[in-house]
């Protein structure tokens, strides 16, 4: 039995296999040995089933378990100092936003606004090359009969957000929390909205607002990579 010497019945006892046991001392002096509650240190009989403890085993839970979705959502759960529950919820909030900002444009284009030089849905941009090449700066628009680029992004973006809340759910995450998340994503991309029109753009300057913001939006998710 793996137990430090300085204190034989201290909590996370494990066996030689590796199989954790309950450390807590019985009447003959020895460590329990017993399979702890799960998420727990102490079994059943010596405090494991007690409210706090199993508050504190549901937390355990739900951090192993994000922590396993964060990677196999292909991010690093050990990346940054914060729990792996909050990481992955943070992740959800910032799809959140860029979905809430891409449905945003979608209508506008649906309802025949044209916000910054936006066109219909099944013909319009399916692409736009900006920058400095070889020969000097690039400012290419493709357009083209097929979806409209930002239809195609908002796609993208709900698949990825259904995959990001399927797995906070799954690691224990309560979906009230992604209800609040969700609404402070839409109170955040209004603000957005209404800070650009407040700014009167340039017609040039308004063209490059819905290529700009949902690829700020998407960096956001760097924090957690």
């Amino acid at each position: 039995m793996a137990i430090p010497e300085d204190d034989p019945y201290a909590p996370g006892q494990t066996r030689e296999n590796g199989r954790p046991i309950c450390g807590a001392k019985k009447k003959d002096g020895q460590p329990c040995g017993a399979s702890p509650a799960k998420g727990a240190t102490r079994c059943r009989r010596h405090g494991g089933n007690a409210p706090r403890a199993k508050a504190a085993a549901k937390r355990n839970v739900t951090t192993e378990k994000a922590g396993r979705a964060l990677r196999n959502l292909g991010y690093d759960a050990d990346a940054e100092n914060i729990d792996p529950a909050e990481a992955l919820l943070r992740l959800v909030s910032d799809k959140y936003r860029e979905v809430a900002w891409l449905r945003m444009q979608v209508d506008h284009i649906q309802a025949g606004d044209n916000p910054g030089g936006t066109t219909p849905l099944v013909w319009g941009i399916t692409g736009h090359e900006f920058g400095v090449g070889p020969d000097g700066p690039i400012d290419k628009t493709t357009e083209s009969s097929d979806l409209n680029i930002y239809v195609r992004w908002l796609h993208t973006a709900e698949d990825q957000l259904a995959r990001y809340a399927s797995a906070a759910l799954k690691a224990g995450v309560e979906q009230r929390q992604l209800d609040i998340r969700e609404a402070e994503a839409l109170v955040f991309v209004g603000a957005i909205n209404s800070i650009l029109t407040a700014l009167q753009l340039s017609t040039e300057q308004q063209q490059l607002v819905p290529t700009i913001v949902p690829q700020a939006l998407r960096a956001l998710e760097g924090r957690t990579a």
